[in-house]
């Protein structure tokens, strides 16, 4: 069953998915993996990169800058390798009508087919038992 977060968790999860975008790890991570993969395709061969290559952390600096800024400003990093597709994209689910509890795809619409209002699907959580899920939030 789906029931409303309160507001602490609806603020605790603005606030998560505020700063995911700032956290290099992920940047960082796919970066050293690419100049992993660049080191074993170009070894032994004249123009390999190698790890104390004076280019080597120019190179490391330029692409990871690049992944980091485009997480930060765009919210992925494949903003700079869009690939134009001739399908449209799937739709997103990321709504949930407060009324009937239906999940639908953000369209701009502000209200279901039944009248309710939508509401961003991260404000909302599943709960498989009520019962258990109350006397957990009455003990705290």
């Amino acid at each position: 069953m789906w029931i409303r977060k309160s507001p602490a968790e609806i603020d605790r999860t603005k606030r998560i998915k505020r700063l995911k975008r700032f956290d290099p790890t992920l940047p960082f991570l796919v970066t050293f993996a690419l100049c992993c993969l660049e080191f074993i395709f170009t070894y032994g061969t004249a123009g390999a990169l190698s790890f104390t290559s004076p280019v080597f952390l120019p190179f490391f600096l330029l692409v990871f800058g690049l992944l980091y800024l485009s997480r930060v400003f765009f919210g992925d990093f494949f903003s700079f390798f869009a690939i134009r597709s001739r399908y449209p994209p799937n739709p997103k689910l990321d709504k949930i009508c407060g009324h009937c509890l239906k999940i639908q795809a953000g369209n701009g619409a502000h209200s279901c087919g039944c009248g309710g209002q939508l509401e961003p699907l991260d404000y909302w959580r599943w709960v498989e038992n009520l019962k258990t899920e109350v006397s957990d939030h009455t003990s705290e």
